[in-house]
């Protein structure tokens, strides 16, 4: 079973959008759309997304996958759609 990921598991200050983000939507129909790493909320899906895919149960794996999403993506991971694959297929925890 995979953490719940919630905003006091957060590292670093983000900036709340105040957009509720259909879940679904997000990865699937607005996925070519760019990810925010400033945005709280979409943060927050998207470590969810990477501890459901990868049955995440601990705090520092998640922790880690934040670090990565803020400051370690590559130059080529523009879109959420291109984000998700890398993450799920590069991410080591």
């Amino acid at each position: 079973m995979s953490i719940i990921v919630t905003k006091n598991l957060l590292q670093f200050d983000y900036i709340s959008d105040n957009i509720i983000y259909d879940k679904e939507k997000f990865f699937k129909e607005n996925g070519s759309e760019k990810f925010d790493v400033n945005s709280k909320e979409q943060m927050l899906l998207m470590l969810q997304m990477i501890a459901n895919k990868l049955n995440i149960d601990d705090f520092y794996s998640i922790k880690r996958a934040e670090i990565t999403l803020k400051y370690e993506l590559p130059f080529f991971a523009i879109n959420r759609k291109l984000i998700k694959k890398w993450i799920l297929e590069n991410f080591i925890y």
